[in-house]
């Protein structure tokens, strides 16, 4: 890649991690369509490493949620006590 279109790149890390492909100006036109097609690749994985995660969280809580009691009865129990 010529170093007047690599220098074009340095701000188009935002615009990749949203999701739009950077137009380069002078680039040929299989040059932009690898660029357009490296872009979309790199943010659908990161959406779907982020859609992962977010199942396993949401699978972990799942399970946690049978361990986690309501102790509410057993705590008011305590607090008359010493009240009393």
């Amino acid at each position: 890649m010529p170093a007047t279109i690599a220098s074009q790149f340095r701000c188009a890390q935002q615009l990749v991690g949203q999701g739009v492909a950077p137009r380069v100006a002078g680039a040929p036109p299989a040059l932009q369509s690898a660029i357009d097609a490296g872009c979309r690749t790199s943010f659908m994985s990161g959406f779907h490493v982020a859609i992962l995660l977010a199942a396993v969280v949401s699978i972990a809580g799942l399970f946690l949620g049978f361990f986690v009691h309501d102790r509410s009865d057993e705590s008011d129990a305590e607090v008359d006590e010493l009240a009393a």
